[in-house]
């Protein structure tokens, strides 16, 4: 197995993840991942089929327990997110759509405004870079499970494009 991103550290939680503002990472160990933001009592995702926004993270969290999906919570310690413009971003986009966006699209412009796009692997080490340590919270994972699997752009738009 090839990883693009090997964590550190990962809590195993059996409680709703911790952190404030997070990133949500669900199917964590299949290719691709989906992605999604905590910001504080609310959670945002552009999916294929539509969009989450500011649903309440512990009826998404409910929804991980019933169907033991593999997950993960990366804190984004020293990141303030502005509700409104979270809400903002997210209101603008339908879903997720082959060859224009994908869920890391408008995390990525909220987090690091101006950066490229990229993969998960490239937020994740972004986030290394400048906080250290990344504070990762995970249950429902394998037994082996070290991080996120080598994947590419083209993978996620096959992915978006079967839908």
């Amino acid at each position: 197995m090839s990883y693009s991103f090997i964590f550190k550290n990962i809590n195993q939680i059996d409680r709703f993840p911790a952190a404030e503002n997070a990133l949500w990472i669900f199917n964590a160990d299949k290719i691709p991942p989906h992605i999604g933001l905590k910001a504080g009592e609310k959670y945002f995702s552009l999916k294929w089929n539509g969009k989450d926004v500011s649903e309440d993270p512990e009826k998404i969290w409910r929804m991980v327990q019933q169907k033991k999906i593999p997950f993960l919570s990366v804190g984004l310690k020293g990141i303030d997110l502005n509700l409104k413009e979270v809400t903002d971003v997210f209101d603008r986009l339908t879903s997720a759509k082959f060859h224009q966006f994908s869920c890391l699209m408008p995390i990525n412009n909220l987090l690091f405004p101006g950066q490229k796009g990229g993969i998960l692997k490239d937020l994740l080490l972004t986030l290394e870079t400048i906080h250290g340590t990344l504070e990762v919270e995970g249950i429902y994972l394998p037994d082996n499970y070290k991080g996120i699997l080598e994947y590419d752009a083209e993978q996620i738009l096959a992915h978006i494009n079967q839908y």
